[in-house]
């Protein structure tokens, strides 16, 4: 029992000089967590400016009378969501279907006939449920156009009875109301009739979330391959021999390595979606511990791939070289920078070679489709087994390169 609480105690030291050497050098920090910060920062400000628009209102004219002209008019003039007109030929369902995210609003043929009648018309309105998380902008401004449109309704209907029980007297005071009203109109509660085409999308695919895992395992898996060249850089010091010629095993020189760069390399993905999601509202889906243990998995992956540069590389200039080279390559096809769902079912299948591709049909399944199945944990499970066997095989190799020196 003494034995192996010194060994775990040894072990522990091991741990404890590797963070520490990173934590007290500034390079280091710049390189593992500032700049994916950074980088996380600029990202999410593009995709959650608050200038931009996160949906588009197409505004048709079928009408096209002095009160659609004047109510379309003010609608294409707002600044809280991009706004064009549609052709009065085109047929709102069908672009809709082909544009998701853009909600039309039709002002119907014979609206200001009707209005001057003192009878309301609904406007048309025709969006699609695929971009219905774009559209609570669009369909805003359509219910203020319709609170007015229903306000001058009430003007004019007004003016009609209390107008002169003459012939065309109601028709004139009701042509003076609707020019008063389009001055100033008074807004109170309306309901508009809203189609939706198609059905609830089953995804809450969002591009925060998208750069903060699939880029947050990226970086991970730099920080895995900047780890394993300090430790290149050790034993090109001798450092790690002279730590095997004291009582330190070897197993415990890379468990101690390893639960380093475990915790090195998680720190970097947490910071991420920490950022975005205090900062920017990204999603942390429907059980944190879940997403925890994902993260948890990619780090075990992360730190296996270090160990495996190590026995491969050797050398720190060999480990930059190729870790760098091949980690973007890994990014590219397994699912960091896009989402893997887009890719090629041909390049799907190639991409799960790497971690990066078991990892994003991991962080997806929880944070795009709110699943709590095998879809999130078979993939955790392969990249603890992903990162134990590159481990094992990264050690028996380094150790053969440690003995021959």
């Amino acid at each position: 029992m003494n034995g192996f609480t010194a060994s775990l105690r040894r072990t522990a030291e091991i741990a404890r000089h590797e963070l520490l050497r990173v934590v007290k050098s500034p390079r280091l920090l710049l390189a593992l967590y500032a700049t994916p910060v950074v980088l996380t920062l600029v990202a999410d400000l593009a995709f959650n400016w608050p200038g931009t628009l996160p949906g588009r209102l197409a505004v048709q004219d079928l009408d096209q009378s002095s009160l659609s002209t004047t109510m379309a008019g003010r609608m294409l003039k707002s600044h809280s969501v991009a706004t064009f007109r549609l052709d009065p030929n085109a047929q709102p369902e069908s672009y809709v279907e082909d544009h998701p995210d853009v909600v039309v609003v039709a002002f119907p043929a014979g609206l200001e006939a009707s209005t001057l009648q003192g009878t309301a018309m609904n406007l048309k309105v025709v969006a699609d449920r695929r971009g219905q998380r774009q559209a609570a902008s669009a369909l805003a401004q359509v219910r203020v156009a319709a609170q007015d449109l229903s306000a001058i309704n009430t003007a004019v209907a007004a003016a009609r009875d209390s107008a002169p029980k003459t012939p065309g007297a109601a028709d004139k005071a009701a042509q003076v109301a609707l020019k008063n009203a389009l001055k100033l109109v008074p807004s109170e509660r309306v309901h508009t009739d809203v189609s939706w085409l198609g059905t609830t999308p089953n995804s809450t695919y969002t591009r925060l979330a998208q750069w903060a895992t699939g880029n947050g395992t990226m970086f991970m898996l730099f920080a895995a391959v900047a780890l394993a060249a300090l430790l290149a850089q050790d034993r090109r010091e001798g450092q790690l021999r002279r730590l095997t010629w004291t009582r330190l095993r070897f197993s415990e020189l890379m468990v101690g390595k390893s639960v380093a760069i475990l915790l090195l390399s998680s720190v970097t993905i947490v910071l991420m979606i920490a950022e975005s999601a205090l900062f920017f509202g990204m999603s942390l889906g429907p059980s944190v511990p879940l997403l925890a243990l994902i993260v948890s998995g990619v780090a075990v992956a992360a730190c296996g791939y270090s160990i495996l540069m190590l026995g491969v590389a050797r050398v720190s200039p060999a480990i930059h070289g190729i870790g760098v080279t091949l980690t973007l390559g890994m990014s590219a096809i397994g699912g960091s920078w896009w989402p893997q769902e887009t890719e090629a079912p041909l390049l799907r299948q190639i991409g799960h070679v790497t971690p990066n591709a078991w990892a994003a049909d991991a962080f997806h399944s929880l944070l795009f489709f709110d699943r709590l199945d095998s879809s999130v944990y078979v993939p955790v499970l392969v990249l603890f087994g992903l990162g134990l066997v590159q481990a094992l095989v990264g050690s028996w190799l380094f150790k053969r390169a440690l003995r021959a020196g």
